[in-house]
Order: C-alpha cells, then sequence, then structure tokens
C-alpha cells in the first residue's frame, strides 16, 4: 500500500480520509503500521473499506499508542464482536480519542457490552456511533450501566438496532443518573409503547440532555402523551424527534398543550405519523403563545388544513426565516414548520 509507505516518515498530515477504498484488513494493516508513533494525525476515516476484525484488531493498535488521535471513523465495515473488544482494550488506554464511529458494521452485545465497560474507566471519548449494528438489549443494559457512571460521554448513537422496551427502559432509568449525556438516538429500535413511556419519564428526572430522538418506533398515543407531560416539566431538552411514531391526533393535541408551557424546546419532528386537521390546528394555536420552537416538522401527515401551517402568528413566522427577510421572501416552506 503506497499510501501506507508515504505516511512511515510524514510529521505533518492531521486529517486522513480514505473511506471507501476497499483496502481490506491487508490494507489496514499496513496503514496502522505505517501510524505506529505517529503524532500529528488527529481525524483518520477508514469507512467502507470492508475490513474486518484483523483490520480493527490493527487500528487498535494505533489507538493503544498515540498521543493525537481525536476522532476514527470506521463505518460501513465488517467488524464484529472480536473487532470491538480489541477496540474497546484500546480505550482501557487511549487518553486522546473523542469520538469514535463503527455505524454499520456486525458488532452484536458482547461487542457492544466490552466497549461500554471500558467507557465507565475511560474519561476522553465524547461521541460513540454504533448504530445500524447487531445490539439487543444486553447491549443497550451494558450501555446504560455505564451511563450511571461515565460523565465524560456526550453523544450515544444507537439508532437502527433492536434494543427493545427492555433495552429503551434501562437507558431510560440511566438518564436520571447520568449529568454528562447530551445527545441520545435510539430511533429504529423496536421500541414499543412501553419503551417509549420510560425514555418520557425519564425527561422528568434528566438534567443533561438536549436532543432524543425515537423515531421510526412505535411510539403511539401513549407515548406521546407521556412526552407531552415530561415536556411540562422540562427546561432541558432542545429537540425531539417522534417521527414515523405511529402518533394520532391525541398525541398531537397532547403535545400541542405542552407548548404552550415549556419554553425550552426549539425544534420537534412529527413527520410521517398519523395526523390530521385536528392535530395539524391544535399545534397551530399552540404556536401562537410559543415563544421558542424554531422547527416543526409535520411533512407526511394526513392533514388538508395547509392554511393551518402557512399561515402562522407573526412573531412565529419571523423566528422561522432567521437567513432572509421575510418581507422580501415569497419561499412558504423554508421556515421553522415543514409541512
Amino acid at each position: 500500500m503506497a499510501l501506507a509507505a508515504a505516511m512511515k516518515d510524514n510529521t505533518t498530515l492531521q486529517h486522513m480520509n480514505i473511506g471507501n477504498n476497499h483496502i481490506g484488513d491487508k490494507g489496514a494493516v499496513a496503514l496502522a503500521r505505517a501510524l505506529s508513533g505517529n503524532m500529528s494525525l488527529r481525524i483518520l476515516n477508514i469507512g467502507g473499506n470492508h475490513i474486518g476484525d484483523e483490520g480493527a484488531s490493527a487500528m487498535a493498535g494505533v489507538l493503544k499508542g498515540s498521543t493525537a488521535l481525536q476522532k476514527l471513523y470506521s463505518d460501513d465495515n465488517r467488524i464484529g464482536d472480536e473487532g470491538a473488544i480489541v477496540m474497546a482494550d484500546a480505550l482501557n488506554v487511549n487518553t486522546t480519542l473523542k469520538e469514535l464511529s463503527m455505524c454499520g458494521n456486525r458488532i452484536g452485545d458482547q461487542g457492544v457490552t466490552t466497549i461500554a465497560k471500558s467507557l465507565q474507566g475511560n474519561t476522553t471519548l465524547q461521541h460513540l456511533n454504533v448504530g445500524s449494528n447487531h445490539v439487543n438489549v444486553n447491549g443497550a443494559c451494558a450501555m446504560a450501566e455505564t451511563l450511571k457512571i461515565n460523565r465524560t460521554l456526550q453523544i450515544l448513537n444507537l439508532t437502527d438496532n433492536h434494543i427493545g422496551d427492555e433495552g429503551a427502559g434501562a437507558i431510560a432509568g440511566a438518564l436520571s443518573e447520568n449529568s454528562g449525556l447530551l445527545k441520545l438516538n435510539v430511533s429504529e429500535n423496536d421500541i414499543q409503547r412501553t419503551g417509549a413511556v420510560a425514555m418520557a419519564k425519564a425527561l422528568e428526572g434528566s438534567t443533561s440532555l438536549q436532543e432524543l430522538s425515537l423515531q421510526g418506533n412505535y411510539v403511539g398515543d401513549e407515548g406521546a402523551v407521556a412526552f407531552a407531560d415530561a415536556l411540562n416539566g422540562n427546561a432541558h431538552l432542545l429537540k425531539l424527534n417522534l417521527g414515523k411514531c405511529d402518533v394520532d391526533n391525541r398525541g398531537a393535541i397532547a403535545l400541542a398543550g405542552s407548548l404552550k408551557s415549556n419554553m425550552s424546546l426549539q425544534s420537534l419532528h412529527l413527520n410521517d405519523n398519523h395526523i390530521n386537521d385536528a392535530g395539524i390546528v391544535a399545534m397551530h394555536d399552540a404556536l401562537k403563545g410559543n415563544n421558542t420552537l424554531q422547527s416543526l416538522d409535520v411533512r407526511g401527515c394526513r392533514t388538508t388544513r395547509i392554511d393551518a401551517i402557512e399561515y402562522l402568528p407573526n412573531n412565529f413566522a419571523s423566528r422561522r426565516r432567521p437567513r432572509q427577510q421575510a418581507e422580501n421572501s415569497s419561499d412558504s416552506s423554508y421556515c421553522r414548520v415543514c409541512c
């Protein structure tokens, strides 16, 4: 691998992106050897390269000896539990990595559990993405135990796994004991109403979480009502995504009611639900007294009341167009409400 050979003597390169080049394990091993002892590289993207456990093990060796690397992206490879375990071992000793993304691999509960345990002692990693893997309830429960201890992790992405209600409940229970996590994504995780309600109730005790996405789960009206109740007493959450969550009018009307009292939420996604005119009108009316919401997504909902979306209160419309003068714009789609 010519690039690996060139890297042996390089002392200035800080950002390397060799994604989608099919280097495989052999290329990853060669690159890892070249990076051994490197003190300049801070960002490395090796995603989409057919790298398996052997290549992951080689890159873990780089992490163990690195005093510079801050971001490692290894998405869309073929890394399984074995590769995740050696990466976790590297996290036990590495003190520079702030972001690790292993989305779209083959990591299951064993690999994620080992990573979670390593984060109980790691004080530098801030962003972990293990979305689109094979994580089930055991992996989610292990991550929940880590969240009770870890105060450094700020962003956790578990989207497109299979944690279910039990996994969601475990993570929800940990949120009340966590003071560091800012963003949590558990979209498309087979979470149903029980897990959604648990997540909603967790917001009542959370003092740090600012963004939460449950898109593509079966939240339903029961879950949406629970989130509405939670928003009435929550002053920290800024973004909530309940798109494609099987929400009907009852849930939408409850959420609209919470917007009358909540003064912190800035973005609400309700796209592709079963909300029709009654729910949309309730949202419209609620926005007359709300001065904080900046983005409302109701695309794909079953409404004929486009007028309720287009003709918004003046104070709402002005907040939706921070980059252009409203009086000079004919674009009614650029703004806080997406329809």
